[in-house]
């Protein structure tokens, strides 16, 4: 049983106190207690003679009148009860009940005044008492099936009608008169039917009638009625069953006679049932009152909570690094933070009450109202929503550029906008100095650019030269004058050796002469060409070249120098189409096959190229000595290398990897590295099949 349950149901030591209490009874009697009284009639005393009513008076009459008086006081407590959960709860389900109890009250009451003699009653008790007794006992019973048989088919809003709850007062009003009617008959009628067989197995056929009311009561009616309630109240309306089929079963196969054992028994009983619906009414008050207690506890901790909440939003918008105003309708300002304050000069209490438009200047002054009124009509927005960059009004006159986002709220009855403001002064400032730093920075490398490609060009002319003049130095021995010198010293067969000696030198000389000075002119023709590449000056004679063709008459191109390492070329291609520019594409090709040759001691260069749409991917694997992980995003700046110590090993200006990334940008496609220290690195771009 979940905790729910045990909510709505009488305590487990009530249940059990009251199956106890209609089972001593039964005990009593085995130790030989009797719970009757003398009866006239067995004393064979005339009815309506001053001994009769002594005796009744003395007798069981009495004890029958308080048990049944008790019971009818009890149903009036039950009815008022009721009615005062009524005025609580607004649900008819137990005022219904209440009167059905009530109306069965005031039945038992009249049977009582009859049986005493208070009302002129003909018929002889012994039959007019059980009889009347079985009438209370059905419409008490059919009042209860009918009123919650109504409940049971309507719905919860429907239980609120007043029309339903005249319904059922009707109803419990009809089967009162019809009981009172029939008392009143019974009571009157000289001839009644036998009620009690004291010889029979079933002492009182009639009250098995009640009995089976009761039974189907407790399974078709009551406890459908518990499971739709779930009230304590309806959970004793099932545990009353227990003493009403205890009373009855008493009366049926105990009672032979008036005020005898079981009849007091029975009475007793019948008190209980009546009480117990009491109790469980006494119950759901106090629950009630317990969850009326939890509820305002519970608002008072909502209202507390709700006023720390709103005190600290209050914190919060007051000291906000943002301004923060909220307007109506009308554009008028409702409230105004510190930060707004700070921002336009003015105190809250100068702006609260008036329109927002005090804050902007011409023409958002004069536009505003429009605006907003254009909106609530239509709907569309400029700003509510989405944010603007606007201009401020400061109390003293001066602008301030500032960014603006509008959010809207409707709450019950109220519209209001609420604006952020962000004040962009120094924001704009900075943006100001940023784009300066960025023209002066463009106007400096544009001036670098300009001074490398001039000194190029005037390094080139003399280089030029210098090149020439090594190059003869190189094959001096060829020289006229060398070979007029050579042969006059073998004619005299003077100083040949050291002649040749001195050819020897100089080319020596020569050939270090023709080797820097072609250092440097690779070095100038990088440096011109990333000048060009940083100054936007290159452009890409981009056409569809067949991929194989290219790669291959590179390669071969490095074929020469792969040999003098002893270094195995490995080349993969396809017969792909690529849109580029070609002497780019052999440039690019170039200095990463040159780098991995570069950098191989022993091994093998790999190319191999492969489709990945939307590209064609290139990939330039070596065996070389690896680049450490920290330093692969560097590799592709100007003038870096792994390390000092590979650049005076392998030589290099350090910038073929940085034009070889700007030319595969230009082109649209990417470049990355892979590599493991002491295993190799692996250079893989991308070139764009077409121009998308």
């Amino acid at each position: 049983m979940n905790q729910s349950t045990k909510q709505t149901q009488l305590p487990v030591f009530f249940v059990w106190s009251v199956t106890v209490i209609c089972i001593i009874p039964i005990f009593s009697n085995f130790l030989g207690i009797d719970f009757g009284n003398a009866n006239p009639q067995a004393l064979d005393v005339p009815i309506h003679t001053e001994a009769h009513k002594l005796i009744q008076t003395l007798g069981g009459s009495f004890i029958h009148t308080i048990l049944e008086w008790s019971a009818f006081i009890i149903a009036i407590c039950i009815f008022i009860l009721a009615f005062t959960y009524y005025q609580v709860k607004q649900d008819i389900t137990i005022p219904l009940i209440g009167i059905a109890l009530f109306c069965a009250g005031v039945m038992d009451a009249f049977h009582t005044l009859a049986a005493d003699g208070l009302i002129e009653v003909i018929a002889d008790n012994r039959n007019f008492i059980p009889f009347t007794w079985v009438i209370c006992r059905i419409f008490h019973l059919l009042i209860m099936i009918v009123g919650i048989g109504i409940l049971l088919n309507i719905n919860d809003k429907a239980k609120t009608n007043k029309n339903n709850f005249a319904f059922v007062i009707l109803i419990s009003a009809i089967f009162g008169i019809i009981a009172y009617e029939t008392i009143h008959y019974a009571a009157i009628s000289e001839a009644l039917p036998q009620m009690m067989f004291p010889d029979g197995i079933i002492k009182r056929p009639w009250d098995v009638i009640p009995l089976i009311l009761v039974i189907f009561a407790w399974w078709f009616v009551y406890r459908p009625l518990y499971k739709k309630e779930q009230s304590i109240f309806a959970h004793a309306i099932i545990i009353s069953t227990i003493p009403d089929i205890a009373t009855q079963l008493h009366l049926i196969f105990g009672t032979t006679s008036l005020f005898d054992n079981h009849f007091n028994i029975a009475h007793a009983l019948k008190i209980l049932s009546y009480l117990i619906p009491f109790c469980g009414l006494c119950f759901d008050h106090i629950d009630i009152h317990r969850k009326a207690q939890r509820v305002k506890q519970k608002s008072e901790q909502t209202a507390l909570a709700l006023k720390r909440s709103e005190d600290q939003m209050r914190a919060i918008v007051d000291t906000a690094l943002n301004g923060i105003i909220t307007i109506n309708t009308h554009g008028i300002i409702s409230s105004f933070n510190a930060f707004a304050e700070k921002m336009f000069g003015y105190m809250a209490m100068e702006v609260i009450g008036k329109n927002v438009n005090i804050l902007m200047p011409e023409p958002y002054h004069s536009n505003h109202d429009k605006y907003l009124s254009r909106y609530l009509i239509t709907g569309q927005t400029k700003i509510i929503g989405i944010g603007r960059e606007i201009v401020g009004l400061h109390k003293n006159g001066s602008t301030f550029p500032a960014y603006l986002s509008v959010s809207e709220i409707k709450f019950q009855n109220e519209h209001l906008f609420v604006g952020v403001i962000v004040d962009m002064t120094k924001r704009k400032q900075i943006e100001a100095d940023l784009i300066q730093a960025k023209e002066e920075a463009e106007r400096a490398n544009r001036a670098k650019s300009e001074f490398l490609s001039v000194i190029s060009h005037e390094l080139k002319t003399p280089l030029t030269v210098i090149l020439g003049y090594s190059s003869v130095l190189l094959k001096s021995e060829n020289l006229p004058i060398a070979k007029e010198l050579l042969t006059v010293s073998k004619e005299k067969k003077q100083c040949t050796t050291e002649l040749q000696k001195l050819l020897n030198m100089f080319a020596t000389m020569g050939s270090k002469i023709d080797y820097s000075g072609k250092h440097l002119l690779t070095l100038i023709d990088d440096l011109l060409d990333i000048s060009k590449i940083e100054a936007g000056k290159v452009t890409l004679n981009l056409q569809f070249l067949p991929v194989d063709q290219i790669v291959k008459s590179v390669t071969e191109s490095m074929q020469i120098r792969a040999n003098e390492k002893g270094i195995e070329l490995n080349v993969s291609v396809i017969s792909e189409m690529v849109l580029a520019d070609e002497i780019r594409l052999r440039e690019i090709l170039i200095n990463l096959i040159e780098n991995a040759i570069k950098f191989t001691d022993k091994g093998t260069v790999s190319i191999s190229v492969q489709k990945i749409k939307p590209y064609i991917q290139f990939q330039i694997c070596d065996a070389g000595c690896g680049i450490p992980f920290n330093q692969q995003d560097t590799i592709f700046e100007k003038f870096k290398q792994v390390d000092s110590s590979s650049t005076r090993k392998a030589g290099g200006t350090g910038l073929g990897l940085a034009i070889s990334k700007r030319l595969i940008e230009l082109h649209g496609g990417k470049i990355f590295v892979e590599s493991e220290i002491g295993i190799g690195s692996t250079f893989i771009f991308t070139i764009p099949i077409n121009k998308k």
